[in-house]
């Protein structure tokens, strides 16, 4: 029995020493999908079965390249510690321990979740990609070997990489640097450290650089002028207020924008293809000598001139935000892409660009767009112009049209079958063609806020109606067969006549317009796009197309004139000619001896003060009458004079009671100063009430005046029969 159990319990302790033993000498790799990919690969797994050994991870010299691949713990790769390259990149490691893989060449462990990584021990290692990290610091001190570091968009605030002297390629950008010392890396041709806290990059020593990219930091200013091999310079987003390239005549791309940049010379780059300087305060660009330049953009500045005679290669322009009158791209036949946009453009000739595939000329003045020989145009903004009118039938090709903000009144779009983008809004539309085929494609549709828009013409109107219902204005109609005319008439000026007879006509229909003047304004005559129709306030014809017409009418003037009477007893002012509704204002000032009697016209007194004010509503003839005071004086209107009836014909009775004086001399002149009766009275032979007959005397004003040996009293008298 004892012999039994003995034996057993040998068995069992040999079979455990055997499973133990089996187990140590197996790779511990937890994660699932990394042990997949090394049981799947024939070089690591050799033996074929369901682990990996330690002599076979020992034994493998190669790569193990597991991108992408959903790992999240790289256990096990301590065992292969002969491999020579490491590629680990996009997957959900937190941590990586390289430390035993000290034959690696190459490690490429961007896109994961890293915060801290060692590679003190990795000392043959040339070519390290940790970017897209959230690594905070990183020590290559030990990296001797290193040709490319490429460690951005992590946390890094620090970086010496002052022993990798024959470093060739770094990448340090988006980072949270604010130095960064390359004066030892002399072999150095490409160096980004862009998106960092950097105000001052010393690249003197780099003489080898033909990338650089220092674009959004805080530099003020970069001396490039040792760097003569340089063929991009990118360097946008600082704070530059110049940047010298005259030594850099091999540069091919320079991108400068967002910079504080008021002046750039380019004259010593004829290798030039490709320039970025947008949102500078550059208000001159001189070209001339990059005649290899094929892309330009140059938005946003204050340039308010650009020749581009000599850059026939232009393939791409964008000049958009700048204060461009004229733009000449006549010499640019290559050109596929033009944003000129928020310019001050009147014109635009692109007949010579037959290549064009994009044009945005939105936001300028222009009042005519020819775009017919551009038959390989597919997007087109002329949104917010003057436009009138817009033919498109060759433009067979548009996918894209953006034509709103304008004063276009008929729109073919018939032709167009590739259209699915279409915003005409805010014109003056009374006819529109979309009936091209293509309305079940429609991604975009807008025709709204044209405000005598009827009918729109489409392959299939319940479609329309239950897809782009509010793509029009509510007196609208989509319609699959013709519309109807519409005659749409408007006054010029506003408010300066009515109109009759507008409205909607079926083809062949007679129309009459009638245009009738408001108070103050006469008709001159129909117009149509500006263009004389008629000249008869009644205007027929036959319905045969939309049509928009205006009745145009002038103001009324008048001519408001003065005369003295007498000639020479005075001045006047405000005389001239006035327009209908204006405010007049006649003034009158007497010579010496004379003083202003009152305002006649046609011998009817209109006023008796001095200035006279009136609207201007017809001609007026006035005069302005004096009297001579030579002769006269004393002019009184008291009760000492009582004068009865006044106005009169020219026959009246006088009272004389009120004069304590005998002998009375009674002279009446007319308003020049001329007698036309006198006569001597007494006091006491004659009567007091005398009636006195002036015969057949003109009508106007007449002074009657007493005169005593101690006073002399003057009375008006009106003759009006």
């Amino acid at each position: 029995m004892r012999n039994y159990l003995f034996t057993k319990i040998f068995v069992l302790f040999f079979f455990l020493s055997l499973t133990i033993n089996l187990n140590a000498q197996n790779v511990n790799i937890p994660d699932v999908n990394f042990k997949n990919y090394l049981l799947n690969n024939v070089s690591i797994n050799t033996n074929g079965d369901e682990e990996i050994s330690i002599e076979e991870a020992a034994a493998y010299t190669g790569g193990i390249f597991i991108s992408n691949d959903t790992i999240s713990d790289l256990t096990g790769i301590e065992a292969f510690g002969s491999i020579s390259e490491l590629d680990c990149k996009g997957n959900l490691l937190t941590n990586i321990d390289i430390s035993s893989n000290v034959y690696l060449v190459s490690l490429d462990c961007s896109n994961n979740q890293l915060t801290n990584l060692d590679v003190t021990k990795n000392i043959v290692l040339t070519d390290l990609n940790c970017s897209s990290n959230s690594i905070a610091s990183l020590d290559v001190s030990k990296n001797l070997s290193l040709t490319k570091l490429y460690c951005n968009y992590n946390s890094l605030q620090n970086l010496d990489v002052s022993n990798n002297t024959v470093l060739g390629k770094l990448n340090c950008g988006y980072n949270s640097l604010s130095s960064l010392n390359v004066s030892s890396n002399k072999d150095l041709y490409y160096l980004g450290c862009s998106n960092n806290s950097l105000t001052v990059i010393n690249v003197s020593e780099n003489i080898n650089l033909g990338s650089f990219d220092c674009s959004n930091n805080l530099l003020s200013n970069i001396d490039i002028s040792a760097n003569t091999n340089l063929q991009v310079l990118t360097c946008h987003g600082n704070q530059l207020t110049s940047i010298d390239v005259s030594a850099n005549t091999d540069l091919r791309s320079l991108d400068c924008y967002n910079n504080l940049l008021t002046s750039l010379d380019l004259s010593n780059n004829p290798e030039l293809s490709y320039l970025y300087c947008q949102g500078n305060q550059l208000s001159n660009l001189d070209l001339s000598t990059n005649s290899k330049l094929s892309i330009l953009y140059c938005w946003d500045n204050s340039l308010n001139s650009l020749n581009l005679s000599q850059n026939t290669n232009l393939t791409k322009l964008l000049c958009n935000g700048n204060a461009l009158s004229d733009l000449d791209i006549s010499s640019n036949i290559n050109l596929t892409n033009i944003d000129c946009q928020g310019n001050l453009l009147t014109s635009l000739d692109v007949t010579a660009n037959k290549d064009l595939v994009e044009l945005n000329c939105y936001n300028n003045l222009l009042t005519s767009l020819d775009v017919s020989t551009v038959s390989s145009l597919s997007v087109l903004y002329c949104g917010s112009n003057s436009l009138t009118n817009l033919y498109l039938i060759d433009n067979t090709g548009l996918t894209q049209l953006d034509c709103r903000n304008n004063l276009i009144s008929n729109l073919d779009l018939s032709t167009n079958t590739g259209l699915t983008q279409i915003n005409c809004s805010s014109n003056s539309l009374n006819s529109l063609n979309v009936k091209n085929g293509n309305n079940y494609n429609f991604t975009y549709f807008n025709a709204t806020d044209n405000a005598n828009f009827t009918c729109i013409k489409v392959d299939d109107e319940e479609y329309m109606n239950s897809n782009w219902a509010d793509g029009k204005d509510n007196l609208a109609n989509y319609s699959e067969t013709v519309c109807p005319f519409t005659i749409i008439a408007s006054v010029l000026p506003e408010n300066s006549g009515s109109i009759e007879g507008t409205g909607s006509y079926n083809s062949g229909d007679n129309v009459t317009l009638m245009a009738t003047p408001t108070t103050g304004y006469t008709f001159t005559n129909w117009t149509e796009e500006e263009v004389e129709v008629s000249t008869n306030e009644v205007y027929s014809f036959t319905a045969d197309t939309n049509r928009v017409l205006v009745a145009n009418f002038t103001l009324n003037s008048y001519s408001i004139t003065t005369n003295l009477n007498p000639e020479n007893s005075g001045t006047v002012t405000g005389e001239g000619t006035y327009s209908h509704g204006d405010n007049v204002t006649l003034t009158a000032t007497p010579e010496t001896e004379y003083k202003f009697t009152n305002w006649t016209e046609d011998g009817v007194e209109v006023s008796t003060e001095t200035s006279y004010s009136f609207t201007a509503t017809e001609d007026r003839s006035l005069v302005a009458n004096f009297t001579s005071t030579t002769g006269i004086s004393n002019f009184d209107e008291t009760d000492a004079l009582v004068i009865y009836p006044n106005p009169n014909s020219g026959k009246f009775t006088f009272n004389l009671d009120n004069f304590y004086e005998d002998k009375l001399d009674v002279k009446i002149y007319s308003v020049s100063g001329v007698i036309v009766k006198e006569l001597r009275m007494n006091k006491s032979t004659d009567k007091m009430s005398n009636i006195i007959d002036l015969g057949n005397i003109s009508v106007g004003t007449y002074y009657i005046t007493i005169i005593s040996p101690k006073e002399k009293i003057t009375k008006t008298i009106i003759v009006n029969k």
